[in-house]
């Protein structure tokens, strides 16, 4: 009994056979759909295609993650949005986006819809704008990629094990213990 309940004791507190999550998070960013797709430990799923489907199923476009496990999407349809992330091995992840959420100066149109990472997202030259506008622009890219760092990082810590969880697997644990001594008790009173 001592040595199955130690078994199931060190085996709950494994960190090898806790799971992570996968983790897909899409928000309205200014014209465009933004999102960020993960697991729970922190680690970014890189280069990993995201479907958007309507609520009727059809599939509306497919977005590609970049090497941080971010993606931006320019809908063209003011529907509601599900993002389906299929990472194989049972990793599958769905968020929904509603059409309320779309605002109006997003250019919604039938067009067919081009993913936009960072790196191509349109820019004026810089002749035409002040130092003033620069700096501000700079700043604005820098306060996006803070936004985006915290973003992930408050989801990764929604997803830990909480003290809530861990004080209830110990409740757990002793509950067991606790039932183990009441049987060898009433074992041993049965045989005076």
């Amino acid at each position: 009994m001592r040595t199955a309940l130690l078994m199931v004791l060190l085996t709950a507190i494994s960190p090898w056979v806790w799971g992570h999550k996968v983790i897909l998070d899409v928000f309205v960013s200014g014209a465009v759909v933004e999102g960020e797709l993960g697991f729970s430990n922190g680690e970014m799923a890189n280069q990993q295609m995201i479907s958007v489907y309507n609520t009727m199923g059809q599939e509306l476009a497919q977005v590609h993650t970049d090497k941080n496990g971010f993606f931006s999407y320019t809908p063209g349809q003011k529907v509601d949005q599900v993002f389906v992330a299929d990472l194989g091995a049972g990793h599958l992840a769905k968020a929904t986006l509603s059409a309320s959420e779309l605002t109006s100066n997003m250019q919604l149109s039938s067009a067919p819809v081009a993913q936009q990472t960072e790196a191509e997202s349109p820019r004026l030259p810089a002749t035409q704008l002040t130092s003033e506008q620069v700096n501000m622009a700079l700043e604005l890219q820098k306060l996006s990629v803070e936004i985006r760092q915290m973003r992930r990082a408050l989801k990764a810590y929604k997803e830990q094990h909480d003290w809530q969880t861990i004080l209830g697997g110990m409740g757990y644990i002793l509950g067991l213990v606790g039932l183990g001594y009441y049987f060898a008790a009433r074992r041993r009173l049965q045989d005076k």
